[in-house]
């Protein structure tokens, strides 16, 4: 009896560790997901195919998980109303359809870096943050825009900004208030075109709003003198 229940006993414990799977859940990101932008995963579970996967987020009221290929998919977040915090995490969630087999892998949560404040010139070259610039290339330059690291392929829209002229040798200063996604206004273009040598242009109080962001960011300034 004692042998027929060791047998009995190896032969469970086998069963067991045979059915033991492992999960493999890759952020294709350092392991981090953005909010507001796509995040491809690979998820992977040991003797399965990516067909009898399910694969779900803890939080499903602010998560899209779209099948990709080759057990990879893409996670994008939304916090729509949600505030964002430093120390928020998600859980993907992998269960195995058919069976009792289920699984999760947590990612921290992180907003896409903050954007650089940028204007194009007719010429085609981008000028940021501050510096020196010619009044012809000022005179002719685009309205500004929210410049993003190239390996985030998201847009952030300008929501308004405030640019001032503070003029060589004069005691006015004027300023143009531009707001709510309109790129340009004629108090703002009229500014820039007696733009000469000694001026200063301020652009400042920018905001702006990204992608599965729940409220407009404040942007940084910029200062340019024309030469």
């Amino acid at each position: 009896f004692m042998l027929f229940s060791l047998v009995s006993l190896m032969l469970f414990t086998s069963m067991v560790l045979a059915d033991k799977k492992v999960l493999s859940v890759a952020a294709e990101k350092m392991n981090v997901l953005y909010i507001g932008a796509d995040n491809p995963i690979t998820v992977a579970v040991s003797d399965e195919p990516v067909e009898n996967l399910e694969v779900t987020s803890s939080e499903a009221d602010i998560t899209t998980i779209t099948p990709l290929s080759d057990g990879r998919f893409n996670v994008y977040i939304d916090l729509g109303k949600k505030e964002y915090e430093e120390d928020m995490n998600l859980d993907i969630n992998v269960k195995v359809k058919g069976t009792e087999y289920q699984n999760r892998s947590s990612f921290r949560l992180k907003r896409i870096p903050d954007p650089t404040a940028c204007f194009m010139t007719k010429s085609g070259k981008m000028y940021c943050e501050g510096g020196v610039i010619s009044a012809k290339e000022l005179k002719e330059a685009k309205s500004i825009f929210a410049h993003i690291s190239y390996e985030f392929d998201v847009q952030c829209e300008i929501r308004e900004y405030e640019m001032t002229r503070v003029g060589k040798g004069e005691s006015t200063v004027v300023s143009a208030f531009v707001k709510r996604g309109v790129h340009t206004n004629e108090k703002e273009k009229s500014l820039r075109n007696v733009a000469q040598a000694g001026d200063v242009f301020y652009w400042d109080n920018i905001k702006c709003q990204c992608p599965g962001d729940a409220a407009e960011r404040k942007m940084g300034s910029m200062v340019w003198k024309v030469k």
